[in-house]
Parts: structure tokens; C-alpha cells; sequence
């Protein structure tokens, strides 16, 4: 090895040990994780090498913020402050430990979340291929968390520094990194809470009210769509987790041309990425609040007096008109019902919180059985 490589090798060394002491790791990181060590790399990209230990780290950041304040690229400024703190040395005092406890205040945060990603990383399903992490991503980060001391949001923060080894670039895009600077607590628990939603019961109605609390924390829809966290959309079908597809279908002959009615909130491009990179591990959520909330779901998607919905198993069946149930519009009992709710009792591939949710239509008449249905609503009984 040359003398430079030495050198270079040493630097990289103290710049490791630095990192590693500043977050209270020391000898541990030995034993740390690969991703953990790809987030210790990252870091030490953006640390100081010369500062190698955690108390000048914390000390001289905080009190060279102090000094540097915000102002120094201007100078009549620093002359301004600088006459007015003479004439008055204890509102310099207070100004300093202001100024210092604000940096000690982000130097917490910024510790805080790492830990917190670290932690992470320990329980994450190996990656094949884990990627350097994108050094002005890092920085963004740093710069990001500094002032988030919410336990909630930090998580959020931590989860995705944890996370971006696995991302192609080493890192998310720019767009959804901005996205999440806007959240605070409410808002980052309606965004979980809108993720527990989407992977539980489908996609929400827009006929969901304003403030929709399936799961105990109410979803203000129009400030996430206000923000770009969801969007509107309309589909000719969707799938509904654990049950299949729903599609809107007419019965025929029908000369109604009105607009389809599946109208739902999706996720925004911004935050869709921003769930794929931080939302690893599925939700815990009680059964019975599922289950409620997908009754209400259906009941919204359903609530239409011009369109049928069909349910089919899969998108081979959509594909292929092959539905397995028909659910007819509203106001509109005409299918046998004890046909119908036997039918569903016995359907094995059906998942019981499902058929919980379709037997209300059989009882109502609005449920059609169709297994090998083939483009056609059933005809009705007379």
C-alpha cells in the first residue's frame, strides 16, 4: 500500500470512529447489520473527520452555530448585532445559549433518528444487493431531521434512511423527500393511517366522510389531497385485498351512458413512493375494526342506482368477464336469498371476513351467484 493509500485508509478510519462514537456505537459496529454499516458510510460523508469524538461533535457544532449564527454572509448585519451586543452583554449571553440549546436541540433530533434507523436495520429482510447511499440524499436527511423532535414523524424520518440502502439510487427522489418536510404528527398519522386503509380494506370512496376514522385516527382527505398525499380517481375496477376485483358492469339491454361511479382515493406519485420506501412490515390492525370498515367500503363502492358491480377472484377472470358474484344497484332486490347466503357459506376460496361483508347483500336480494357467469347479469327472479 502506498503512503497516500495509507492516508487515505487512515482518514476513512477516523471518519468511521467518528460517526460510530458520535451515535454511541464504538466497537459495536463491528456487528452492525450491512445496511447499517451502508447508513454509517453515508454519515460519515457529511461528518467532519476532524471532529472524532462526540462531546467536541455536539459541543463545537452547537457553539459554532452560535457564533456563525445565520448572518454571516452579511456583514452589516454581524455590525448591527455586534454594536447592540456590546451596549448589552446579557442579551448576548441569552442569545448565545439560545442559539446553542437550538443546535443542541437538532444535534438530539438528528441522534435520535439514526438510533432509530440503526434499530431498523437489525430487523429488515436481507437485501441481495444494497446500494452506497447518495451523499446529497444524506445531507438532505440530516438537514430534514434536524428539526423534527416528534417521536411519530422521527420514526417516519428513521424508517426511510433505514430503508434507502435498497432503494436503485440510494436514496428516494427529491419530490417525495419534500413531501414528507410538510408532515407534522397529524399529518403523519393520517398518512399510516390512510397506508393501514389501503392495504386492509382497498381503495377508500370518495363517499368516505371528510374525517373517516376506520381505525381511530380520522383521515382529513381533503387537506392529504390538498398536500398531494392521495388523489382522485375513477376506475373501471380495482382489487379489494383478500376478496379480488370489482368491476362496474350494465345489465343488458341498457341504454344508460352516465359516468362510471368507482370514484376513489389513490396514493399521490410523491407518497406512493415515499410508503414503498418506509412501510416494510404489514399492520397489525384488529379484525373487527377491518371488518367494519370494509362493510362501509362496499357499501359506498355499491351505493349506485344505474351500475351493477361484479366481484371476480382474480384478473384473469376480469380479464375475461368470469365473475364470480354480481351485486345489483341500489334500491334493487332481485336475486334469491337463501340461494345466495348458502352459496357464499360454502364458498372455501372465500375469506371469512369478506363473506361477513357480502351475506348483508344476499339477505337483501342485491347478491347474485355467477361462478361461471360469461359477460351477462344473471336475470332476475320473478
Amino acid at each position: 500500500m502506498t503512503d497516500d493509500e495509507k492516508k487515505s485508509a487512515h482518514s476513512q478510519s477516523l471518519v468511521s470512529i467518528s460517526v460510530s462514537d458520535v451515535f454511541g456505537i464504538g466497537k459495536a459496529a463491528e456487528k452492525l447489520s450491512p445496511a447499517a454499516n451502508k447508513i454509517l458510510e453515508g454519515l460519515a460523508k457529511v461528518v467532519d473527520p476532524a471532529l472524532s469524538a462526540a462531546k467536541i461533535y455536539m459541543d463545537e457544532r452547537a457553539r459554532g452555530a452560535a457564533i456563525r449564527h445565520e448572518t454571516k454572509s452579511n456583514i452589516q448585519q454581524i455590525n448591527s448585532i455586534e454594536n447592540l451586543l456590546v451596549g448589552d452583554p446579557q442579551l448576548a449571553e441569552q442569545m448565545r445559549n439560545r442559539l446553542v440549546a437550538t443546535e443542541m436541540r437538532r444535534q438530539a433530533n438528528i441522534h435520535h433518528s439514526v438510533e432509530k434507523a440503526l434499530a431498523l436495520t437489525a430487523t429488515a429482510t436481507p437485501e441481495r444487493s444494497l446500494q452506497d447511499l447518495d451523499e446529497d440524499f444524506v445531507q438532505e436527511w440530516v438537514e430534514g431531521v434536524k428539526d423534527v423532535s416528534n417521536e411519530i414523524v422521527q420514526s417516519i424520518w428513521a424508517a426511510l434512511l433505514a430503508n434507502s440502502p435498497a432503494q436503485l439510487a440510494g436514496r428516494i427522489s427529491k419530490p417525495a423527500l419534500e413531501l414528507l418536510k410538510q408532515f407534522d404528527q397529524p399529518t403523519a398519522l393520517m398518512f399510516l393511517e390512510f397506508a393501514k386503509v389501503w392495504t386492509s380494506v382497498g381503495c377508500p370512496s370518495i363517499k368516505a366522510p371528510a374525517r373517516w376514522a376506520p381505525f381511530g385516527t380520522p383521515i382529513n382527505f381533503p387537506l392529504l389531497k390538498e398536500i398531494g398525499v392521495i388523489e382522485e380517481t375513477t376506475y373501471r375496477a380495482f382489487s379489494l385485498p383478500g376478496l379480488g376485483y370489482i368491476s362496474q358492469v350494465r345489465k343488458e339491454p341498457n341504454t344508460f351512458k352516465g359516468f362510471n361511479t368507482l370514484q376513489v382515493y389513490v396514493w399521490g406519485h410523491r407518497a406512493y413512493e415515499l410508503g414503498n420506501a418506509i412501510l416494510q412490515h404489514p399492520f397489525e390492525i384488529d379484525e373487527h375494526l377491518v371488518l367494519a370498515a370494509r362493510k362501509q367500503n362496499v357499501d359506498w363502492l355499491t351505493n349506485d342506482d344505474f351500475w351493477y358491480h361484479a366481484l371476480m377472484k382474480d384478473e384473469d377472470a376480469f380479464a375475461k368477464d368470469i365473475y364470480s358474484y354480481i351485486i345489483s344497484p341500489k334500491g334493487q332486490a332481485s336475486y334469491p336469498t337463501n340461494e345466495t347466503v348458502n352459496a357464499l357459506k360454502n364458498d372455501a376460496a372465500l375469506q371469512d371476513s369478506w363473506r361477513e361483508v357480502l351475506i348483508p347483500f344476499a339477505e337483501a336480494g342485491r347478491l347474485a351467484v355467477c361462478n361461471t357467469f360469461q359477460g351477462k347479469v344473471p336475470a332476475e327472479s320473478n
